[in-house]
């Protein structure tokens, strides 16, 4: 299954979140912070956000 551009920056900001850290993997806190630190609206990012889940 192919990912959504907004799906791939997300992936991409994980991926820089976990470079700048100790991390030798991309765990599900560097896809949440990923997620929530997008420019964009995601609807992920927005059922998070109503969940009081914040970066």
């Amino acid at each position: 299954m192919p990912f959504t551009s907004g799906a791939k920056a997300a992936l991409s900001r994980a991926i820089a979140v976990a470079k700048r850290g100790p991390a030798r993997r991309v765990t599900a806190v560097h896809l949440l912070v990923g997620l929530l630190d997008g420019d964009r609206t995601d609807p992920a990012s927005d059922v998070l956000t109503e969940l009081g889940v914040t970066g």
